[in-house]
């Protein structure tokens, strides 16, 4: 009863599989045949003009009907080939134009043949028209594709100047005659929106010899130090910057001679934005005055990666976290899962993802990463194809006097969704890392050191793609010092500075979550990609050229004050490391890097697990340290080693409770007395059968990383404890004599 409509439904795709390159030509033919046939009887018309022209009232009516009856089938094929009947002549450049040209050259052509083959000893014919046919077509096309363009023009020219779209306009000064300026006075006359808000009233270049010279029909006025007059002259409400980016002593200085006007001071998108949206004015912001453009990352390029699977964020509540999450809406995964503990935060997360009006599944979930039995659950209910893990702790000087809570949630919240990546059979895990995991001096530092660590300890082993991303400092995310100092400017308060040498180096929101995709979609397993952020920027010079922004005096109503290197800063950083090496990648500003030394995940694991079992219960100061010695591959306190034991023997009882039909109960039970991170592998193991987590042997010859001491050395980094090394006595002096190590 089933198979006649089986039978039938097949038929019927057969039928729209042989009609659908008809229907789609159909399609073609109602939307372009119109404009493509009325191009061929004006280009048609400009041969006949010139039949007209030389042979006046003797001109046949049987050659004008043949001359259109092979002219316009000509022309209608060529222009359809040349696409002129496509492009938008509002915005045409040589390029349209050169187009043109070769298609009435190529018609011109054809005819001639045509006109061989019909009237082969008619040559002077061909000399006295078609020539002269071709120019006329040519011009006639040229008009009509432009005449809106330029009844628009001639209505702009002969309007009133201060009221054109019926109503004051801003009156717009433009700085810069480039490509970027030519687009916003394009965009301006072309868009009703940006139309309608401003009028340009001329353009400033910084070539005198350029000074009367017009662009687009207005005039180019004056240099960069006439700004100050031609405001007043000529009533200038705004100011448009479209430069690209110089350097940053130009740009500093032609921001201050703009705030010295009483005209409103703005800037215009990248040439990168510019590409693919139209011209937008907005505020100077700090970001612009970082000497550098914003680094556009090809987004669209990454999306085969992401498009229809499962992304789980967490942290997705944080500055980097939401942008994610918004930038990944737009590459349209199948379900995308935002989760934190920041329920405040979730909730306006989730307001704002649903009022994009982008039709993927958003599920948000209150968790932390540190509640092993709870991750693993969401893990097994919705089976993730990509992790991004961008939850953590991150203030430097605050997390020095918190050692348990970074070793908890930045280590081990860490460990827990790797080994749940890892054993639910995740595509790909991301982790978002930091500049400060370069020679760490500082908990965060340290935390991240270890996460890069294990992420690449589970690269080496797992089929599940490990890979990692380094930022800088993320200009507008909580506790920077953009929005530190915007308040004390604001209050009216001395800028604070810990040191007039102190650099950082800097990158924003957009950069940092558009690099955390890049990651996602292109990486390789175990690589970590850095984004070029340039020079590294002055702290000092970052406050000085925020106070001039706002428009403050250094040294008269504004002042900076040094407080000093804060616990755990440094005066620079650092963006790799002397053991890693970089290479480029497919995109000109991001870098790979690689690092050849081994790590073995099961050591890494015993460190990790026996580091958290110590910071359950040793004090900041013990807890610090072992943090330290983990990341930088040393052997941890006796403490820690005396916790690692009691967990060896949890364990032990643990694998023989999971053979047992009680398995989730017996782990309940023992969770309430051992270490949760224990209790925690045996529970994921329920949800996530794919793999269950029993490679935690501990080898006490094998050391975790293979630092050679000489690297320890140079970054104080002596211990008090004997490191693990795996080779033998002889091997281990030799090594110790060529690193200048003596014990």
């Amino acid at each position: 009863m089933t198979y006649t409509p089986i039978k039938k439904q097949l038929s019927a795709r057969k039928s729209t599989k042989v009609l659908s390159p008809l229907g789609t030509l159909s399609r073609r033919a109602r939307r372009s045949g119109p404009t493509a046939l009325a191009d061929a009887v004006v280009g048609t018309s400009g041969f006949l003009l010139a039949d007209l022209l030389r042979f006046g009232a003797g001109l046949r009516p049987d050659s004008v009907a043949l001359a259109a009856l092979l002219l316009i089938p000509l022309f209608a094929v060529i222009n359809y080939r040349f696409g002129l009947h496509r492009r938008v002549w509002r915005q045409a450049n040589l390029c349209d134009v050169g187009a043109m040209v070769m298609a009435v050259g190529l018609t011109a052509a054809a005819f001639s043949a045509l006109d061989a083959i019909v009237a082969p000893l008619n040559q002077p014919y061909w000399f006295s028209t078609i020539p002269s046919g071709a120019v006329f077509a040519f011009l006639l096309l040229l008009l009509s594709k432009t005449m809106a363009y330029m009844r628009d023009s001639w209505a702009r020219a002969v309007a009133p100047p201060h009221n054109r779209a019926g109503e004051d306009r801003a009156r717009l000064l433009v700085v810069g005659t480039g490509e970027m300026a030519a687009m916003l006075v394009r965009d301006l006359r072309g868009g009703p929106t940006l139309h309608a808000e401003a009028e340009v009233v001329g353009f400033i270049d910084d070539n005198p010899a350029r000074t009367g010279m017009r662009l687009h029909g207005l005039p180019i006025l004056g240099t960069r130090h006439d700004i100050a007059r031609l405001v007043d002259a000529w009533g200038v409400d705004a100011i448009a910057i479209a430069l690209p980016r110089g350097t940053q002593a130009s740009f500093d200085e032609l921001v201050l001679l703009c705030q010295q006007t009483g005209a409103r001071v703005q800037i215009l998108s990248s040439l990168g934005e510019l590409a693919t949206t139209p011209a937008q004015l907005h505020e100077i912001t700090i970001a612009d005055l970082l000497g550098r453009d914003e680094t556009q990352l090809d987004l669209a390029a990454c999306a085969p990666a992401l498009a229809a699977r499962v992304v789980l964020v967490t942290g997705a509540a944080g500055s980097i976290g939401s942008e994610l999450c918004h930038q990944l809406l737009h590459l349209r995964p199948r379900r995308l899962i935002v989760l934190d503990t920041n329920e405040t935060g979730l909730f306006d997360l989730e307001a704002s993802l649903h009022a994009v009006g982008v039709a993927v599944e958003v599920v948000v979930r209150i968790a932390d990463i540190t509640d092993a039995p709870r991750v693993a659950r969401i893990f097994a209910e919705h089976r993730p194809d990509v992790v991004f893990h961008a939850a953590a702790y991150k203030h430097v000087p605050l997390l020095e006097s918190h050692a348990y809570e970074v070793v908890k949630a930045n280590v081990h919240g860490a460990a827990v969704l790797c080994r749940l990546a890892h054993a639910c059979g995740v595509g790909r895990f991301v982790f978002v890392s930091s500049d400060k995991a370069v020679a760490p001096a500082s908990n965060l530092g340290y935390s991240k050191r270890l996460g890069e660590l294990l992420m690449r300890a589970y690269a080496q082993e797992s089929p599940t793609v490990f890979c990692a991303v380094r930022f800088g400092n993320v200009l507008g995310s909580r506790g920077s010092v953009i929005p530190t100092f915007e308040r004390q400017i604001a209050a009216g308060e001395a800028l604070t500075v810990t040191h007039p040498e102190a650099t950082r180096y800097f990158m924003s929101i957009p950069e940092a979550a558009s690099l955390v995709i890049e990651a996602g979609a292109t990486a390789a397993s175990g690589t970590i990609l850095m984004l070029d952020m340039g020079e590294p920027v002055s702290i000092k010079g970052l406050a000085e050229r925020m106070l001039r922004l706002r428009g403050r005096r250094l040294g008269q109503d504004a002042h900076i004050v040094y407080t000093g290197l804060r616990p755990g800063e440094k005066l620079h950083e650092a963006l790799t490391t002397e053991l890693e090496v970089t290479r480029p990648t497919g995109h000109a500003k991001i870098l790979e890097v690689l690092d050849p030394h081994i790590v073995r995940r099961a050591s890494l694991e015993e460190t990790v697990q026996a580091l958290v079992a110590l910071a359950r219960d040793a004090d900041n100061a013990t807890t610090g340290y072992a943090l330290r010695c983990a990341a930088l591959g040393l052997a941890l306190p006796p403490a820690a080693r005396e916790a690692a034991t009691t967990l060896e023997r949890t364990r032990a009882t643990l694998e023989l409770a999971m053979t047992s039909a009680s398995t989730a109960r017996m782990a309940a039970h023992l969770a309430e007395q051992v270490t949760v991170s224990i209790a925690a592998d045996v529970a994921l193991a329920g949800p996530c059968a794919d793999e269950a987590i029993d490679e935690h042997a501990r080898d006490d010859e094998q050391r975790v990383i293979d630092f050679p001491r000489s690297w320890l050395k140079r970054h104080s980094m002596q211990p008090p404890y004997q490191e693990t090394y795996p080779m033998d006595t002889a091997g281990k002096a030799a090594a110790d004599k060529e690193d200048g190590y003596t014990a």
